[in-house]
């Protein structure tokens, strides 16, 4: 967790002067809310939309970190990416353009943590499962299923609600994901014991 300090404070010096919004997502995120890995990586939504691509390429660079020569449009080609790493702390930091109305939305709700002497942005923890449950990868389903252990006052009726955002601005559906997951967790406790 601690590799990812600079990428944070530099998130935070570079963009809460400017008034961009952002958010960050994924495992880093996650282990705000508790997780017990600690993610190597930083997911960052910023506000701004693919069109502007060049601008966030030169952000990236202001921060001092290194774009990688990956195509941007990779993931379902509407999600332009820039790729980077941060050679001070080794950190890969994917940073994800808005083109989505749930990242607009979840910029909104984002919650400010201090990271050292700086405020960060942070998902709610709803939100980083909406975007895990997307995912759908086997380590997005452990992150999800420990969120969950962790998180006794999640509100599911928001993760739905986002599911449903996401699936509007992606044209698919994500609802049978979390609802597969939420029966599989019936059968099975959160925590790994077995029922009795």
């Amino acid at each position: 967790m601690l590799r990812t300090l600079p990428v944070l404070q530099s998130l935070a010096r570079l963009l809460e002067p400017r008034g961009i919004p952002y958010f960050v997502h994924g495992g880093r995120a996650a282990k705000e809310y508790g997780l017990s890995r600690c993610p190597q990586d930083v997911d960052v939504s910023i506000g701004l939309e693919p069109t502007e691509l060049g601008l966030a390429r030169r952000w990236v660079q202001l921060m001092g970190w290194r774009v990688l020569d990956r195509d941007p449009w990779v993931l379902q080609g509407r999600a332009p990416h820039v790729w980077s790493f941060d050679p001070e702390s080794h950190v890969k930091v994917d940073v994800a353009l808005t083109f989505m109305q749930f990242q607009r939305n979840a910029m909104q709700r984002a919650r400010r943590v201090m990271i050292g002497s700086l405020p960060v942005r942070f998902a709610t923890v709803e939100d980083v499962i909406v975007l895990k449950i997307c995912g759908w990868r086997a380590q997005d389903i452990a992150d999800v299923r420990e969120l969950m252990n962790r998180s006794p006052q999640l509100d599911r009726a928001r993760v739905r609600e986002g599911l449903q955002e996401v699936g509007r601005d992606l044209s698919r559906s994500f609802i049978n994901r979390w609802e597969t997951f939420l029966r599989e967790i019936s059968l099975r406790p959160l925590d790994g014991r077995r029922a009795l």
